[in-house]
């Protein structure tokens, strides 16, 4: 499957000891293709690289391998 989709990055303020202009971000996906990638809420994790201004999301299978 390969399928494209124009989001918005999600600022929020950070908490706790951060500084005053402390942000964190989120960035949400359709749940169809987190489907398609076997993510799940018992089996959630997966490994995000950043290489070439690229961020490539990759789902971990369960015995801790990349898939």
């Amino acid at each position: 499957m390969k399928k494209s989709r124009t989001l918005k990055v999600i600022f929020y303020k950070a908490g706790g000891n951060s500084g005053k202009y402390s942000f964190g971000t989120r960035i949400s996906f359709p749940k169809a293709w987190a489907d398609d990638m076997g993510i799940t809420p018992e089996n959630r994790e997966v490994k995000l690289t950043y290489s070439q201004k690229k961020i490539i999301i990759e789902r971990k299978d369960g015995s801790g391998e990349e898939a």
